[in-house]
């Protein structure tokens, strides 16, 4: 790779960064409620479904 490649590459990393648009501190607060009430209610599913089959299997051992 020559030099004014390189220069480019690393010119262009810097130009694409400058784009880059975080979340802010209220999105991503927001973000992680969402995401632990998502556990929460999968979590409450599985365990649900697993007292469901549990109960049927036991009638057939």
């Amino acid at each position: 790779m020559t030099e004014k490649k390189k220069t480019g590459f690393f010119r262009g990393i810097r130009n694409e960064f400058k784009k880059i648009t975080w979340p802010t501190k209220n999105e991503v607060f927001k973000s992680t409620l969402v995401v632990i009430a998502a556990l929460i209610g999968m979590s409450i599913l599985v365990k649900l479904l697993d007292t469901i089959f549990q109960f049927i299997l036991s009638f057939t051992v």
